[in-house]
């Protein structure tokens, strides 16, 4: 549908995060990951282990919804997609800052099952999918 690249939210009045955000100061943040089925994903450590840093994650949540809870209340960081993350930082009292590691961006996909190739209902609810995904990307 899309491809996002990353993006990385803490909260505006952040004691120790300026405008930008140095390798250094982004491993020593407690960090906040989404665990979307119960994992977590690796991308942002093997990024880290390139630069020979670690991080701590402090809350490994389900769901992005309380992604941005975690971050107003803490000094933590949240990494994510960056449509996400300009989302969250419009409706809370966050910022939006650039991943001080470089992160391929995430492809945002649609999945069906091989039954409804042919459907088209299920067509049409496709393409509008990406109609709506990409005018998005626009704004």
């Amino acid at each position: 549908v899309y491809r996002d690249p990353f993006a990385c939210v803490v909260r505006r009045d952040h004691p120790t995060v300026g405008s930008r955000l140095g390798l250094d100061r982004f491993a020593s943040l407690p960090h906040v990951e989404l665990a979307l089925f119960g994992t977590d994903d690796d991308v942002l450590d093997r990024a880290l282990a390139r630069h020979g840093k670690s991080r701590e994650v402090v809350y490994s949540l389900p769901h992005f919804s309380t992604i941005p809870l975690a971050v107003m209340e803490s000094d933590a960081v949240a990494t994510l997609g960056r449509r996400v993350a300009m989302a969250f930082a419009e409706r809370y009292p966050l910022r939006v800052l650039t991943p001080p590691v470089k992160l391929a961006p995430m492809s945002i996909r649609q999945v069906w099952h091989r039954r409804a190739e042919t459907d088209p209902s299920v067509a049409f609810l496709r393409k509008v999918v990406i109609e709506v995904a990409r005018d998005g990307r626009r704004q």
